[in-house]
């Protein structure tokens, strides 16, 4: 965490896997995926919050409205009405990124998936959801994720882009 421009450790906050990014495997987002590192952090961390915490120690107090921001956010989610639909962003993002961010590529081609799908990407306050069940894998939860992968598409786009040799 920073504060005040400096990095500073925030007890009682563990981190593995990707939120970690480190690995046992090295320091990538690959690597992190594997149980061996659920196995190997865990038990680190578990063997540490035991040699640290005392029983007892009571929480810190939290505002009254603690998650509602996050509450917020799902609820427009789930309540989108707008006019396109979460599966046809989905394919407009998979046809860019698969035109313009492939193995073979060009700066010609990046450049036009950088202005694609910044195009695509102020579409997402359009969104329709019909779905609005909290069942699992439904409409709704495949939004919550399709919104991760506008701004991750987008990054890779610009990392490649920027990038010279």
């Amino acid at each position: 965490m920073m504060k005040d421009g400096k990095d500073v450790v925030v007890p009682g906050l563990y981190a593995a896997g990707e939120a970690a990014c480190v690995s046992v495997h090295g320091a990538n987002r690959l690597g992190a995926n594997s149980l061996l590192d659920l196995v190997v952090f865990g038990r680190a961390v578990g063997h540490h919050i035991t040699a640290n915490l005392k029983p007892n120690t009571p929480l810190p107090p939290i505002r009254d409205d603690a998650g509602q921001a996050s509450i917020d956010n799902l609820d427009a989610t789930r309540y989108a009405d707008g006019d396109i639909s979460t599966a046809a962003l989905r394919l407009q993002l998979q046809k860019e990124m698969q035109n313009n961010a492939a193995v073979f590529r060009t700066q010609a081609t990046l450049k036009e998936g950088v202005d694609l799908i910044d195009k695509t990407i102020r579409q997402m306050p359009n969104i329709k959801i019909k779905d609005r069940s909290m069942i699992w894998y439904g409409t709704f939860q495949s939004t919550k994720r399709e919104t991760n992968y506008y701004p991750s598409g987008t990054l890779i786009l610009l990392k490649h882009w920027n990038y010279r040799i």
